[in-house]
């Protein structure tokens, strides 16, 4: 079992469970989660969604329809941003693969669209 490390964890793991600080609960009970552990299963809840957003834009220029899937994990994203932007965190230089931040990328790409 590894010790949470800023740089290569969540710090809000998602919606419903608390921050990791150290030191880890000594049963292992809430083991840290790799950066990019919940990219494949986010991207899967978009997808799924998909089907309930109006394709191409949304229904005006001031109003951008998402799924409930889509809208959990952009709050889920923009959860671990506020985490990560408090004062006195710290985390170093970034080591993950990049698809945590691929996917904000993506998702942010489309609201533009979305919102025309």
């Amino acid at each position: 079992m590894s010790a949470y490390h800023p740089a290569r964890h969540l710090a809000a793991a998602d919606w419903h469970t608390p921050l990791w600080y150290l030191p880890e609960p000594p049963d292992g009970s809430d083991p840290p989660v790799p950066l990019d552990a919940k990219v494949a299963g986010w991207r899967a809840a978009v997808e799924r969604g998909r089907s309930r957003e109006p394709a191409g834009r949304a229904l005006t220029t001031h109003t951008a329809v998402l799924s409930h899937e889509r809208a959990t994990v952009i709050a889920a994203l923009l959860r671990e941003l506020s985490k990560r932007m408090r004062p006195g965190f710290t985390a170093g230089p970034i080591e993950s693969a990049g698809e945590l931040s691929a996917l904000a990328e993506e998702l942010a790409a489309d609201l533009r669209r979305r919102a025309g």
